[in-house]
This record gives C-alpha cells, structure tokens and sequence, in this order.
C-alpha cells in the first residue's frame, strides 16, 4: 500500500473512531454530556462557573467527572474501543 493510502485509511479510521466517541457521549445522560462538554470547553473559565451551570457544587465536579468517565469507558468498550476509552 503506498503511504498516501495508508495516510488517507489511518485518517478514514480516526474519524470513524471519533464519530463513534461523539455518539457515545450523545449517549450518556444529558446533565453528564453537559459536564463533559463544559470540561473540554477551552472557553469555559473554571470549575466554579461549572458547578454554578450545573447547579452542583465545586466538590462534586471531579466525583461526577470520575463517573462519567467511567460510564463513557464502558459505553466506548461494548464498542469495541478500548484503545480510546
């Protein structure tokens, strides 16, 4: 295979891959796809605005956060993505 075409096939594979992490947040709950969206916001100023969004305190951010992760993990490996999750 050249390496265009091994370039253009490992591209084809990321987006895929990514499209189905996208549908796996999409599948979480939406108060966790909300936090999720929040923490990967390089816009979003801090914890504080995010708990005040979330209506949650600043200490239950990274609690909440592990089990998201967690719940997103097992989502992506029923998939077959344990690389990603």
């Amino acid at each position: 295979m050249p390496p265009s075409e091994a370039v253009s096939e490992q591209r084809l594979v990321r987006e895929e891959e990514a499209g189905m992490v996208r549908d796996a947040v999409a599948s979480l709950p939406a108060r966790q796809q909300l936090l999720i969206t929040l923490l990967q916001d390089p816009d979003e100023p801090g914890y504080r605005d995010i708990g005040d969004r979330l209506g949650i305190p600043v200490g239950s951010i990274g609690p909440t956060r592990q089990r998201t992760l967690r719940r997103l993990r097992g989502i992506l490996a029923t998939q077959g993505l344990d690389q990603c999750a």
